[in-house]
């Protein structure tokens, strides 16, 4: 039987402060030999997966919306029949998705064609 884990995230905002409030947390645990900042920003960097402190700074950083799956199918966007909205409001939902997406839709035969030449 494997025990299962809780994942807990941890954000932080400023490792350098953290990493300082570490270090004098470990002072005053008397630990001995004391790691530089330095080396504890590496150890810290080690520990969330990067090669070392440059290089977890030079990682980029995922945005959840970025991050986030996204459907196969995305669902058009409907709106209820309101006659105050504008037709051109109307027309804009139609290149929205449920989740505020953008929907890529073919370029309507219309508005594809070239342009015809007026005649002077």
């Amino acid at each position: 039987m494997s025990a299962t884990r809780d994942l807990v995230p941890l954000t932080v905002a400023d490792i350098s402060t953290f990493c300082k409030s570490l270090r004098a947390q470990l002072v005053a645990a008397d630990v001995v030999p004391l790691p530089s900042h330095l080396a504890l920003l590496n150890m810290i960097a080690k520990a969330a997966g990067h090669r070392n402190y440059q290089a977890l700074r030079a990682a980029p950083v995922a945005h959840p919306l970025v991050t986030a799956p996204i459907a196969a199918e995305p669902t058009a966007l409907t709106l209820p029949r309101d006659p105050t909205l504008a037709s051109t409001v109307k027309r804009a939902v139609t290149h929205f998705d449920t989740a505020g997406r953008m929907i890529l839709k073919k370029a309507v035969a219309a508005h594809s064609a070239p342009p015809t030449p007026s005649k002077a």
